[in-house]
């Protein structure tokens, strides 16, 4: 395995593991879950938009995890020059590659880009039904600063 920096030609593919693999964890598709489906977009969408957006965002910021010559994860950030933080904003792995290292791979370039980018601190969050990446985060170093709650409503059932 190796990771890289993002190339255009990997869009595509990153976009299908996103919507392979946040089902659980993403915003949108808990949502979806609780509420139904919103304004008949499904969770998918919302969520590879909002990746899209990312990559665009920050292209030299994304990073590849990449197994015989083909993408199987990878991580959006932004950088934070008046904090001096790096952002991890979306890190995802396909299902048939996750438990192998590859998350964690991922991080530490991204720790790595933020360092040689004069960054000090790095940031990111999770929601409380990822237990990878509350298993994960610490162990490579991260603390946990405070939680955040979301709150959602039907505007109908008010």
């Amino acid at each position: 395995m190796i990771v890289r920096k993002y190339q255009p030609s990997d869009r595509r593919l990153l976009l299908q593991i996103t919507a392979e693999v946040f089902g659980a964890v993403a915003m949108p598709a808990l949502i979806e879950r609780k509420f139904e489906v919103r304004n008949e977009v499904p969770w998918q969408q919302c969520k590879t938009e909002e990746v899209a957006a990312e990559i665009e965002a920050s292209p030299e910021g994304t990073l590849v995890a990449e197994v015989a010559g083909e993408p199987v994860g990878y991580v959006t950030t932004e950088l934070d020059r008046q904090m001096l933080t790096g952002h991890v904003h979306n890190l995802a792995v396909a299902t048939g590659h996750q438990g192998k290292g590859v998350g964690k791979a991922l991080l530490d370039a991204a720790l790595d880009y933020f360092g040689a980018e004069g960054m000090i601190y790095s940031q990111i969050e999770t929601l409380t039904c990822n237990e990878r990446g509350q298993a994960l985060y610490p162990r490579l170093g991260y603390g946990e600063v405070g939680r955040k709650i979301y709150y959602f409503m039907r505007l109908a059932d008010r």
